[in-house]
Formats: C-alpha cells, sequence, structure tokens
C-alpha cells in the first residue's frame, strides 16, 4: 500500500514540472501566420481611427496589431493575416475602420508607405471601440 502511494504522489510531482502542452504536441497554441512574422519588421505604423484635429483623451489606451496587408495604389489597406491572434471585437473594428481609412497621398509620394504587401503596425485607440 505504501509503494501505490509513493508512486502516485512520485507521478503527480513529475506532471506538475511539464506543461499541459507537450502532451498535447503543441495544438493548444496557435502561434498565427508564421514565424517569419516574427522576424521581419512593419514598414510603417499607421493610425487608422485618430485624425488630425481630434482630440485624444488624457486617459485613452491605444494599441498596436501587427499585421500582413496590401497597400494599394490608391491608399487603401486590406489586412491579409494578423501575426498574433486577435479577439474578434477587434479584428470587426479594424475591418470596419479600414473601410473608410486611405493613407495620405503626400505619404505616399514621399515613400513612407509604398504599394504592395507588407508588415504593417496598426495603431488603435481601445476607448473608441465601443
Amino acid at each position: 500500500m505504501k509503494k501505490h502511494i509513493t508512486l502516485i504522489i512520485i507521478v503527480v510531482i513529475l506532471l506538475s514540472f511539464f506543461p499541459l502542452s507537450i502532451f498535447l504536441k503543441g495544438n493548444l497554441y496557435d502561434k498565427g501566420l508564421d514565424e517569419e512574422c516574427d522576424t521581419c519588421k512593419a514598414t510603417a505604423i499607421l493610425w487608422v481611427d485618430y485624425t488630425r484635429g481630434r482630440e485624444l483623451p488624457f486617459h485613452a489606451i491605444t494599441r498596436n496589431v501587427k499585421v500582413y496587408a496590401e497597400v494599394s495604389p490608391f491608399g487603401k489597406v486590406e489586412v491579409l493575416s494578423y501575426c498574433k491572434k486577435q479577439t474578434m471585437k477587434v479584428e470587426s473594428y479594424l475591418k470596419k475602420r479600414l473601410e473608410v481609412f486611405t493613407i495620405r497621398k503626400n505619404v505616399m509620394e514621399q515613400g513612407y508607405v509604398k504599394p504592395g504587401r507588407q508588415y504593417l503596425q496598426l495603431h488603435y485607440v481601445v476607448n473608441w471601440m465601443n
């Protein structure tokens, strides 16, 4: 009886040291687009919901989301994939904002953002999501 109890205690101790993901073969966590997303730097940071003249609240919380997107020559941005998994609320908010968002013409002419597929940081204000 004592041998069974000590054996059970040893098994419990060993199991407590190993994370659950080892036993689930890593399928528990989604790594996003791929490993290239972590190594590539974003070419530009775009404020998708802030315009000049609009005042940010003092306590405003802002967030960045790294995406792989296609920029048209006219300044429209289409998200192809997110580097990290986002909540449905964030994805739908960014989709709604990008429908009306265009990159300014002078930014495109100066070469800060070039047309084509690239990694971008989309900057948004969390307080304005509601």
